[in-house]
Formats: C-alpha cells, sequence, structure tokens
C-alpha cells in the first residue's frame, strides 16, 4: 500500500503509517523535525521514500537546537523501517551541549534501512567544544541491541563536527553493515565504530558489524576547534568495538586511513582489515593499538591484503602502518610503498605494551625499506627479518599501472604478483577490492588487488 505526504503532513505520517505502508515524500523543502514514532513487521516494513518528482529535502537552516531536538530525523526504540532517497542538511549549534544531528537512531530496535540518503552540511561552531553527527546510531539499552542496521550508499559531506564523527555506530549494535557510502569534506572521524564509552550500561561493545565497499576522503581535524592543529581524524576507525569488518575501501586524504583503537580501558579484538586501498593520507595510511599506557589494547585483529601508497604526506615520521599498544595482531599480504618521508611500519612502544604482534609476506615498493620495532630503528628488511618479522617479504617495485592517476592494479611484473603464501586459501566472502576472487592464478597477491590479464 502507497500514502503520500506532503509539506504540512510528514510528521503526520511518521507517526500514523501502518506495516507494509509505503509512504511517498512529494518534492520540496520540509523545514520541521520529524520523530518517526510508529515501527512496521517482519516482513511488513514501512517505507519513507522520494515520491520521484524532485528533491526531498529535510531543511535545518531555521530550526534550533536543543535538547529534545537535535536531530533533523530521529527514530527512537522501532524496528522494521526504511528511509530512502531524501536530503537532510543545515542544522547546526553554536552552543557547545548542542549535538545537532542529520539522522539518530536512539535506544534498540531491529531492521532499519538508511539507503541513498544525503546529508550535509551538519554544524557544530562553538569554539568551547560540543559536537555534530552526519549519521549517528546509539545502542543505549544495555539488554537489548539495535541489531540489522543498515547504511547504504549514503553521503555524508562538509559538516563540521567538533568532538564527533561524521557517522557513527555507538554502544550496544549488534549486526549492521555499512556500504556503498561516501563521507567526504568533514573535520572529524569519518566513519566510527565505537564502544566502551557507557553508552549503554551493559554490552557497550559493538560487534559483527561490515564496513565495506565506502570512500573516505578529505577528513581532518586539523584547524577544528576541540582539536586545533592535532591531526588525529581517521577516515575510518573502530574504537573499542570487536568482530567487525572492514574491507574493500577506499581511503584518502585523511589524517589516518584507517585506525583500530582502544581509547577507554577494555580491549578492541577480532577485527578483520583487507583489500583496503589507504592513499596519501596525511600521517599514516593504517594505525592500531591503544595511543598510550592508559588506553586499552587492540588484540587478535588481522590485516591483511591492503595498499598503501605515499600516506605519511606531513613527513610526520609515521610512514605507512602504525602499531601502539597491541598484542597477538597479525600484518600479512599487505603492499606497502612509502612515500618519500618514511618507514614502512613503526611500532614505537616497547615489549611491555606491545607483543606478539607479527607480519609475514608483505611486500615493500622500495629497495629499503625502514622499520621501527620495539623503539628499535631497523634499516632494510634484512633487519627487519633479524628481528623475527617478514621472513618471507619481498621488496621490488609495485609497478602500478599509474599511480599518479590514482589506478593501483598491478603490471604482471609487480613484486606483488603471486608474492603471498601458497598455503593460503581465502574465507567465504573473500574478495579482493574490484569484488572478484581473491585468488587468480597459482597463488594470491599481495595488496587489494589480483593481478588479471
Amino acid at each position: 500500500k502507497e500514502v503520500t505526504a506532503i509539506a504540512d503532513e510528514l510528521e503526520k505520517a511518521a507517526k500514523e503509517a501502518r506495516p507494509g505502508e509505503t509512504v511517498l515524500i512529494h518534492s520540496g523543502i520540509y523545514t520541521e523535525y520529524v520523530r518517526v514514532g510508529v515501527s512496521g513487521a517482519e516482513g511488513k516494513p514501512i517505507t519513507f521514500k522520494a515520491a520521484g518528482d524532485g528533491v526531498v529535502r529535510i531543511d535545518g537552516s531555521t530550526l534550533t537546537v536543543t535538547e529534545d531536538a537535535g536531530a533533523l530525523l530521529s527514530i527512537a526504540n522501532q524496528s522494521h523501517l526504511i528511509v530512502e532517497g531524501l536530503e537532510l542538511g543545515g542544522l547546526q549549534s553554536a552552543q557547545e551541549d548542542g549535538l545537532p544531528c542529520g539522522v539518530r537512531l536512539d535506544g534498540s530496535g531491529k531492521y532499519i534501512v538508511l539507503r541513498r540518503l544525503k546529508v550535509g552540511r551538519i554544524r557544530q561552531t562553538s569554539k568551547e567544544g560540543g559536537g555534530a553527527h552526519g549519521i549517528a546510531v546509539y545502542g543505549t539499552d544495555g539488554t537489548s541491541p539495535w541489531s540489522g542496521i543498515v547504511i547504504e550508499d549514503c553521503e555524508v559531506f562538509e559538516c563540521l563536527l567538533g568532538s564527533s564523527e561524521a557517522l557513527v555506530i555507538n554502544g550496544n549494535v549488534e549486526g549492521f553493515v555499512i556500504s556503498g557510502t561516501t563521507v567526504r569534506d568533514c573535520n572529524n572521524i569519518g566513519i566510527d565504530v565505537i564502544g566502551l564509552e557507557k553508552t549503554a550500561p551493559a554490552n557497550d561493545q559493538p560487534r559483527r558489524g561490515r564496513i565495506v565497499g565506502n570512500k573516505v576522503f578529505n577528513i581532518s581535524s586539523f584547524g577544528n576547534p576541540a582539536y586545533g592543529e592535532e591531526r588525529s581524524a581517521a577516515g575510518i576507525y573502530v574504537d573499542g568495538a570487536r568482530d567487525i569488518v572492514v574491507e574493500r575501501n577506499l581511503v584518502h586524504h585523511c589524517d589516518y586511513g584507517i585506525e583500530v583503537g582502544c581509547e577507554n580501558p577494555g580491549i578492541t579484538s577480532d577485527v578483520v582489515v583487507r583489500s583496503n586501498l589507504l592513499l596519501r593520507n596525511a600521517v599514516a595510511g593504517l594505525i592500531f593499538g591503544g595511543y598510550d599506557e592508559e588506553r586499552g589494547t587492540v588484540e587478535r585483529c588481522l590485516f591483511a591484503h591492503n595498499t598503501l601508497w605515499g600516506n605519511d604526506t606531513s613527513a610526520s615520521g609515521s610512514g605507512e602502518i602504525v602499531i601502539q599498544k597491541a598484542r597477538n595482531n597479525t600484518l600479512r599480504h599487505n603492499l606497502i610503498v612509502p612515500g618519500a618521508a618514511g618507514p614502512a611500519i613503526t611500532n614505537p612502544f616497547g615489549p611491555a605494551l606491545s607483543s606478539g604482534n607479527v607480519a609475514d609476506w608483505n611486500c615493500y615498493g622500495v629497495k629499503a625499506p625502514a622499520f621501527v620495532w620495539q623503539e628499535k630503528e631497523l634499516a632494510g628488511l634484512a633487519a627487519f627479518r633479524a628481528a623475527g618479522q617478514d621472513r618471507n617479504g619481498r621488496v621490488g617495485d609495485a609497478r602500478f599501472k599509474d599511480a599518479a592517476r590514482g589506478d593501483l592494479h598491478r603490471r604482471r611484473d609487480s613484486i606483488a604478483v603471486n608474492a603471498g603464501d601458497p598455503a593460503f586459501t581465502a574465507v567465504a566472502g573473500e574478495l579482493d577490492f574490484d569484488g572478484l576472487p581473491r585468488i587468480v592464478g597459482a597463488r594470491v597477491d599481495a595488496g587489494a588487488f589480483e593481478f588479471k590479464n
């Protein structure tokens, strides 16, 4: 069943629609907060979607952010909903305690789909702090999680975030997918999956989630009043979560490409970061671990088949990959091509805080890669091997097709072709960056792409 909504009826439809109905929202500018107060049913979701006769925009430029009204579209403790094809933007706050959002989910529920949304120019303008989100999912119920959350083919852009994130999954959230989404031109973290912040009184860790096939670029905290001149914003950040897969994402021109950390006491664990392209990020392409001895640890994570090229453009000395307070993690089958600034891998923490981490079967696109391992500087792959790492690693020419134009597919004579462990087998669902089989030819390649003729 389809019903229609016009400008003065959108809030009414959000409160009165019934399971199985599709609410077609006609083109126009809707200057109102929309609170969805209904649920669909299993197999009968309620769908709110653009009718197709022009742009549907929920505009917050004339609205005031208060504690009770801070998200243009809000959903609390509802289930079986689809929101599709809307634009949301313009909401801002100059108050430190204001938290403007484009879309916000609170409490718990299941099967919420956010599809083809454009969320832009959500802004926190206070110079004293505060935050803002483009899209936020807060699992605040300690016994019942948000589950079945799908955010796909969306765009979040040009947001001023203060100390918050453009797209965030926070707290008790179990089973989610963020895919095909672009996050760009924001002044703090792009995509963040965060736990252990006491958002929920129990089960306060997002888990069993996938971040796949997204594009994240132009993300930096430099100049953000909450950070000053600090470059600390990751394109994709997993912090205090567990059992997350981050794969086949393109992340470039951020402060950090992908970060797996644990800012609060506890453990971030069993995160898989594979088949991503990490290019021209300011401080490092990949970083994992608690950032000082008072943080939690990152454990039992796998970083595999990523291509890192020309990161550390700020010449910080961090290089391509940074390992911090972390234990028993694996770096395998990565293609690492340092820029002019620096090392391939830095591990500036001693054995008391960083131990059991293993690098092997990686390829380095320079003849003499530099390393820092457990506080010791090492020159060349032979020295890295002598420290017990990358016994099967290789050095040589990466032979990209056209790196200057962003094409990091490899030529047949690349050092990375057929460079992987001959015993490697792909797990179910594991693909290369292009979405093609992980193994083509006699052996698996290093890096995000498999070579194809």
